[in-house]
């Protein structure tokens, strides 16, 4: 993993007491769910949607593969659509850069944006999608 990347996740991750115990409760239930799915298809692929498919979801995409890397959990494949294609926020691609992926864009009304947490790993590719 990227050294910037692995820091910034690193004090991300100081921060997990102060998520409030109802909310760890939740995600807890989500993360057995996924957990018992992987365990019985050897495969997990989540699939996050938004309604213009140009931030929360592309996050969710990225920050989950890359957890998934980052925890040495195998068989998760992380994808993103909406209810309408727009473009992956700019100011979206840019906090992800900020926090130390590798980011490719070939620019464009909608371009297909290569995402890399190090250099190893295919990169995702980020594009907005119905």
């Amino acid at each position: 993993m990227y050294t910037k990347l692995k820091d910034y996740i690193s004090g991300l991750t100081l921060d997990f007491d102060s998520i409030p115990e109802e909310r760890k409760h939740s995600l807890q239930d989500i993360a057995n769910f996924i957990t018992k799915d992987l365990n019985e298809k050897g495969v997990v692929k989540l699939n996050f949607i938004c309604t213009h498919n140009s931030r929360r979801s592309h996050l969710a995409q990225i920050w989950t593969q890359t957890a998934a890397f980052q925890f040495e959990i195998d068989g998760v494949e992380t994808y993103s659509g909406g209810t309408e294609a727009t473009a992956f926020n700019p100011r979206a691609v840019a906090s992800i850069e900020r926090a130390g992926f590798d980011i490719k864009n070939p620019g464009g009304d909608n371009p297909r944006i290569g995402v890399r947490f190090n250099d190893e790993a295919d990169p995702m590719i980020c594009f907005s999608r119905t």
